[in-house]
């Protein structure tokens, strides 16, 4: 679907688009199976899943991606329980260079499965992808502002203190939002519309997207005053507990309120204190001006050869510019610094996000990255699924 913020799938040969491919091929509801066209967006996947009562395990927050793509780059939600989207997949069809078909799995070519489900693409073509489901379930989810020396003295019990957590901080202020969310105990329907919430929905978009929006253009001005835009707009919308109930594909989506510029990287779990912090004295020491949140997840570690979470359980952390009428934002000093702060922790760069990350660097930090490299040579001699970005990551003669 073109959504990475990258140019991972860029290419000036043939690009291959999948968005009609889009159908779901069968429903196992007994054991909450299903198999699906690669193509298919998380935001048409969820819906059909809910017409049969089943439903995604865990999601990213960004559902324009198509399956494919999000299994291919290690996208993930939130939840220390719970591993990026490719640890739900049983089985992947994908067609290799040479024109044939192949059926994987952890039982069947179990290092051809191992490699797809976070391919960048230099493997092949996915055509369908089977995913372990739930029965359809309602989250409770509910967010409250907590200052930050709280939250990171707290930090391992707030990770452990609900089925989802994510944690927003602030730059330029010393709070957090921490948001959690639990499976309803019981079934029963998502709390209906009322009055005060419709209204209340259309002021955060006025007051979180128009006027947010129009703040931060005019700090391309004059970007000191993006501190109190920060201060002012975490008080006006994030300054209280907010909870809210409803299908799980609601709760786990988030309106991305305009464009924006996004780094992020995978951390081991234990230095995310650390983390925060050389964050939070990186920006005042450069005396950055930067947009919020800072958005800290928490993912289940797996055994996925190139998953930014292989190995362990990881914190990702996520910076962001935003883009105010598409207008561009400096932030690159920003991004390379927070890149190479993470790096020195353990860190690995999302895939789907630009980055400054060569084979050498990837050979270091994954395990398995010369096993990918040996696999993506046997299945695909003469570069066929090749761009700028795969020849940055595996060209480099010294891998």
């Amino acid at each position: 679907s073109g959504h990475s913020m990258s140019d991972i799938a860029c290419t000036d040969g043939h690009l291959i688009s999948l968005e009609r491919f889009n159908r779901v091929l069968k429903i196992d509801r007994a054991g909450c199976v299903v198999k699906v066209e690669s193509g298919i967006k998380l935001s048409l996947l969820s819906e059909r899943l809910y017409e049969v009562s089943l439903a995604l395990r865990n999601m990213t927050s960004t559902p324009e991606q198509s399956i494919a793509g999000a299994i291919s780059t290690g996208a993930n939600g939130t939840g220390i329980g719970y591993g990026v989207m490719g640890t739900d997949v049983l089985e992947i069809e994908i067609i290799l260079a040479d024109g044939n078909e192949v059926i994987c799995s952890r039982e069947i070519r179990s290092d051809l499965f191992l490699g797809s489900l976070c391919s960048l693409g230099a493997l092949g073509v996915i055509t369908s992808v089977t995913i372990q489901c739930e029965p359809t379930y309602i989250l409770d989810a509910v967010q409250f502002p907590l200052p930050i020396e709280t939250v990171l003295s707290d930090i391992n019990k707030i990770v452990s203190s609900a089925e989802h957590v994510r944690i927003w901080y602030f730059p330029h202020t010393e709070k957090c939002i921490v948001w959690q969310a639990n499976r309803a105990r019981r079934d029963h329907a998502p709390t209906p519309a009322s009055l005060r919430r419709t209204l209340n929905d259309i002021k955060e978009k006025l007051i979180g997207h128009y006027s947010l929006e129009f703040a931060y253009y005019m700090a391309n001005y004059n970007d000191k005053i993006i501190p109190y835009v920060n201060k002012l707009y975490r008080r006006l919308l994030y300054n209280k507990t907010k909870a809210q109930q409803d299908l799980s594909f609601k709760i786990f989506n988030f309106d991305t309120i305009f464009k924006r510029y996004t780094h992020c990287c995978s951390i081991p779990i234990e230095n995310v204190y650390p983390a925060i912090l050389t964050l939070k004295k990186m920006i005042d020491a450069k005396k950055y001006r930067v947009h919020f949140p800072i958005e800290i997840k928490f993912v289940k570690g797996d055994n996925i050869w190139l998953s930014p979470a292989n190995g362990g359980d990881k914190a990702f952390i996520s910076v962001v510019m935003n883009r105010p009428y598409g207008v561009d934002v400096p932030h690159t000093n920003y991004f390379n610094e927070f890149e190479q702060k993470m790096s020195a922790m353990g860190g690995r760069p999302l895939w789907s996000v630009g980055h400054m990350w060569t084979g050498n660097e990837c050979k270091c930090a994954y395990p398995q990255f010369s096993s990918f490299v040996n696999l993506r040579n046997q299945v695909d001699p003469h570069k066929l699924f090749f761009n700028e970005y795969l020849q940055r990551i595996f060209g480099s003669d010294q891998i």
